[in-house]
């Protein structure tokens, strides 16, 4: 009776650490709360494993976060909608405005080396690209958070 007991807990277990595992399986932006419900299994890691677990085609803009020094950037804004369209909500409150998966980094890096991102100068540096996910892949993930409706 005592291993039959064991044999459904592990198997409970194993069951219910499964259903967890799929349950973060290639979200999109607008569901990123999942992501931050499982925030633990992704700080302290590289942000191409927190990417992994997205659907990257919901990624249509991203902006980048400068720290005390303008020229040092320590946070990603994903954002499901373009560029243009996210400009037009400015004028609304940060929870009325579209869904952004927010990431902060325990480290800078310059952003001249990185992605410099000069809207007037180029329309299509908001767009995150698999050269993006190269170059910055590496980062460790500090914190996630949502802005936005979600």
């Amino acid at each position: 009776m005592k291993q039959l007991v064991k044999l459904f807990s592990f198997l409970g277990i194993v069951f219910c650490t499964h259903g967890m595992a799929q349950t973060i399986e290639k979200v999109g932006i607008k569901d990123a709360s999942v992501l931050v419900a499982h925030k633990q299994d992704f700080v302290g890691k590289p942000l191409s494993y927190l990417l992994s677990k997205m659907d990257k085609s919901t990624i249509k803009s991203v902006s980048y976060g400068p720290n005390r020094n303008r020229e040092e950037v320590h946070m990603i804004s994903f954002r499901q909608m373009t560029y243009q369209n996210y400009l037009k909500t400015w004028d609304k409150e940060i929870n009325d405005r579209p869904t952004q998966l927010v990431v902060i980094f325990n480290q800078n890096w310059d952003l001249s080396k990185g992605k410099p991102c000069y809207i007037k100068e180029d329309s299509t540096c908001v767009k995150w690209t698999e050269k993006d996910e190269k170059t910055l892949g590496g980062l460790v993930v500090h914190d996630i958070y949502v802005l936005g409706r979600n």
